[in-house]
């Protein structure tokens, strides 16, 4: 427990170390490639550092922020630095899958259904594959469980069903279901 902390300390100190390198170093950076020249690689790394460990902050938040996330990746491919697609994959799977637990546990919350679309939607932003199967297996849990009951709701007139079923079946095409 206690080298955990001393080692909690020590890395919060280089990644602000790191920050404040690529901070300082970005308008230069970006000058130099706007001359088609190559990044020193110096900067490359702490860019690489500073922006992959903020796409993972980004990704473990509560709530999900997709406009951040957008604009930290357009900054990465302005950057030219390579993502960490094994510890950013890892951060995306858990939160989708935590969203997705959420919705199970609660799966006539509308907003819950929203939450979990709409971290399939930052999925889908990313430019790197996330394991989906776990989501998916929610998915058909709540198909096979509880869509009849929302489906005759909503055939009935019932609005609240209607707007269930419709973000239900939209998260059923992002996740690739087949919802006959």
């Amino acid at each position: 427990h206690i080298v955990r902390l001393i080692l909690q300390s020590a890395l919060a100190e280089a990644e602000a170390a790191y920050r404040g390198i690529y901070e300082r170093g970005a308008p230069l950076m970006r000058f130099v490639a706007s001359l088609g020249m190559p990044q020193p690689d110096r900067f490359q790394i702490a860019a690489g550092f500073t922006l992959n460990s903020e796409l993972r902050r980004l990704l473990e938040a509560e709530p999900l922020d997709a406009e951040q996330i957008r604009a930290l990746l357009e900054e990465v491919g302005r950057a030219g630095v390579l993502f960490d697609e094994a510890t950013l994959e890892f951060a995306m799977r858990r939160k989708l899958e935590a969203v997705a637990a959420a919705f199970l546990q609660d799966p006539d919350n509308t907003e819950l259904l929203v939450a979990f679309g709409a971290a399939v939607d930052v999925t889908a932003m990313l430019p790197f594959k996330v394991r989906l199967w776990q989501p998916q297996n929610v998915f058909y849990e709540v198909l096979s469980q509880r869509y009849a009951e929302f489906g005759a709701r909503a055939a009935e007139g019932n609005e609240s069903a209607r707007a269930w079923v419709s973000s239900f079946l939209a998260l059923g095409t992002k996740l690739s279901v087949y919802v006959g």
